[in-house]
């Protein structure tokens, strides 16, 4: 289940969400939450516990998901245009209609 602080930061907006994360060492949970259809552009989702996130028709442009764990997660129309998805895992992950233009999907 999601650590609600790490929800709560990220409602806060991108601003406070750079800060925090350059200032925290939690290891990143937001699994089993509803962001669907979030604008999480340029969001540092990186090294995070995504499992079971809803990120449906959610804006990812330009995010930072590497070695990120999203499986089972629902990205049903969601757009990662120039992503960061390098060792993200999306194992049993709904991708239908995802934008991966110019994501970086290594490993």
């Amino acid at each position: 289940m999601a650590n609600k602080n790490h929800l709560e930061n990220l409602k806060k907006g991108a601003v406070n969400w750079i800060s925090w994360r350059k200032n925290s060492s939690e290891k990143l949970d937001l699994s089993s939450i509803n962001l669907e259809g979030f604008n999480l552009r340029g969001f540092d989702l990186s090294e995070g516990n995504l499992k079971q996130i809803n990120l449906s028709h959610a804006k990812l442009i330009q995010s930072n998901l590497t070695n990120s764990d999203l499986s089972n997660a629902i990205l049903i129309k969601a757009q990662l245009i120039d992503a960061n998805l390098t060792n993200a895992q999306f194992i049993n992950s709904n991708l239908q209609n995802v934008n991966f233009a110019g994501a970086n999907l290594e490993k």
